[in-house]
């Protein structure tokens, strides 16, 4: 059986109604829209007529792939933003790398005790009049370097703080509720489908006057 382009709109609309959604809740969602405009135009205002579509056009499944669909973007959204994080941490980490790397090779350093580490710092400052030179662990790299390690080791779950988590001032914390988040989502795909669907046939109101 060919699914009529009525039948595709009940299905959108159906869709976008989320969470809460029932083939009785849109069978009366119809009924207000065409007493209210008798010219409104809509697939039926009978539940018999979307419980037909439900089981032939296989609405239920096709929610579930579309919730499948969602929850997968969503997920791959999140790995996308985490991989630049990442990315971006590992790109500083390296470049302090160098640093190290093109100290060791000083050879103003290579008689200077931890010199050919890379890892020392020189300063100067005036004592007596005269010019002092100063080596010393560059702390401060090392602390940036090890730093962007943890939280590299955070974002990919392979570091944990043992500590008591809480939300606003000391109470329970707030959390989103993803299936709230999934639904608008697939509420803004349903109206992007919609959008695109041609009419194909005269509807409930329309031009042509097809039986509901």
């Amino acid at each position: 059986m060919r699914e009529t382009a009525r039948a595709k709109q009940a299905w959108l609309d159906y869709l976008a109604m989320g969470g809460g959604r029932s083939l009785e809740k849109l069978a009366e969602q119809y009924r207000e829209r065409w007493q209210t405009d008798g010219k409104a135009r809509v697939p039926t205002v009978h539940v018999a007529r979307l419980e037909v579509w439900s089981a032939t056009f296989g609405w239920q499944a096709r929610l579930s792939q579309v919730a499948e669909e969602e929850r997968q973007a969503i997920v791959a959204q999140g790995i996308a933003a985490r991989q630049n994080r990442i990315d971006a941490y590992g790109d500083r980490w390296e470049r302090m790398r160098q640093v190290i790397a093109e100290r060791a090779g000083d050879r103003e350093l290579a008689d200077t005790p931890g010199g050919k580490t890379g890892l020392l710092v020189r300063t100067f400052k005036a004592v007596g009049g005269a010019i002092a030179e100063e080596f010393a662990v560059d702390t401060g790299l090392l602390r940036e370097m090890r730093e962007l390690e943890k939280q590299a080791a955070e974002d990919l779950g392979q570091w944990a703080d043992k500590h008591e988590v809480t939300g606003k001032d000391g109470g329970p914390i707030v959390v989103e509720d993803a299936r709230e988040q999934l639904a608008a989502r697939i509420a803004a795909l349903a109206a992007r489908r919609r959008e695109a669907e041609p009419d194909r046939e005269p509807w409930i109101g329309g031009s042509g006057g097809a039986s509901p």
